[in-house]
């Protein structure tokens, strides 16, 4: 088996030994559906998509030599799987370091597990596998201050890989300045539900960042069109993606909720709120079941449908006016400029306006505390 050494300390106490490194794939995939109704804008617009280059491990970075050896091996899918799985990496860093920084290296180092032992009389061997080498070795540089051998610029990509370790580790704290440089240069807005979103769902779930967790969660919970429709592969974010799907599944429930009592409520009424038509709430409700067709016959948990889809098949329900009004008898006369009172899609109006309020409030916040709650349990219950 091919070794390759990089000293971060090479006075150090402890040698992280990294096998089948690269072998992590944490790009995940998406099969989103096709609008289900009429209108082209139920699914979100892919122009210019996010998604449409290359993601990739590479980072700009002033001396690409400060890593050694380290940047001669080939990443991602240009990885060659017979020489990643003949190679291993040998990292000298120090325990004080590591464990100062990193309660998960703590446990291991003062714990009963097989990384705390002793592999010499001074070295002990902490034993990693699959993670990108590299990525590895920024995170160590980061935990020993050795800022100078961390990049500056790196792609998102690059980033997960970085967030994965520092999350499995738990030093998220230590990370913290210079994933906020990374983000500043990185991030670019996006308004599309894309792998990229669930790449930055992830990185702002685990450091945390409010502001970018309630952008992206918004982004997932609107678009997203159920867990059957992601393949997160090696990506952590199963859990994140759990929540808003509960979410998801919760507002789509509540709109067709809503078509129901309005189905029921215009085949009864004795003419609409307005002037008491009965041809009215006839056409209003002619409109309806024409107009959500597409939506017959679901259930949860909705695969394949996104609350933007709902949203916009009510916003497109046709307004039509009663055929009465020809004869002028009807006192309802539709005024096509403006959204008439009795049309559907005004009906629906308080169950809308209430299902886009609570999509603008939700954060995964609290969420949050009580996973890193169940975390803590875990690791200290292995570990002790």
């Amino acid at each position: 088996m091919k070794s390759i050494s990089y000293d971060i300390d090479p006075g150090g106490d402890v040698e992280i030994v990294l096998t089948k490194p690269n072998t992590q794939n944490v790009v995940p995939d998406l099969d989103l559906h096709g609008p289900k109704g009429p209108s082209s804008h139920l699914l979100e617009v892919r122009k210019g998509d996010p998604d449409s280059k290359k993601f990739d491990s590479t980072w700009l970075f002033d001396d690409y030599q400060t890593l050694g050896d380290l940047n001669k091996v080939p990443t991602g899918k240009q990885g060659d799987q017979e020489t990643t799985k003949t190679t291993e990496f040998r990292m000298r860093v120090s325990s004080r370091h590591l464990t100062f920084a990193s309660p998960v290296f703590k446990a291991m180092l003062h714990g009963p597990w097989i990384e705390g032992n002793s592999s010499t009389s001074f070295v002990r061997e902490i034993s990693a596998t699959e993670w990108n080498p590299q990525a590895l070795a920024v995170v160590l540089n980061v935990l020993h201050g050795r800022f100078r051998q961390v990049p500056r610029i790196i792609s998102i990509k690059f980033f997960v890989d970085i967030t994965i370790i520092a999350e499995y580790y738990q030093c998220e704290e230590a990370m913290q300045f210079c994933a906020e440089t990374w983000y500043a240069d990185a991030y670019k807005p996006l308004e599309t539900f894309c792998k990229k979103s669930i790449m930055w769902l992830y990185i702002a779930w685990v450091f945390p960042w409010p502001d970018l967790l309630l952008t992206m969660t918004k982004v997932a919970l609107k678009h997203s069109q159920g867990l059957d429709t992601v393949k997160t592969k090696d990506l952590p974010v199963a859990q994140v993606l759990g929540i808003v799907d509960e979410a998801r599944q919760e507002l789509i429930g509540r709109l067709l909720v809503g078509i129901d009592e309005l189905h029921d409520k215009l085949s009864t009424e004795f003419g609409c709120p307005r002037n008491k038509s009965i041809g009215c709430s006839a056409t209003t409700l002619g409109s309806l079941v024409r107009g959500t067709r597409p939506l017959d016959h679901l259930d949860a948990p909705f695969e394949g449908h996104s609350v933007a889809e709902v949203l916009g098949i009510i916003q497109d329900l046709d307004h039509p006016r009663p055929s009465t009004i020809d004869r002028g008898g009807d006192a309802c006369a539709y005024d096509y400029a403006t959204l008439h009172n009795c049309s559907a899609t005004s009906r629906m109006k308080p169950v809308v306006s209430g299902v886009k309020k609570d999509m603008e409030m939700i954060g995964l916040a609290s969420f949050k505390l009580e996973a890193e709650e169940d975390r803590a349990k875990e690791v200290y219950g292995i570990f002790r």
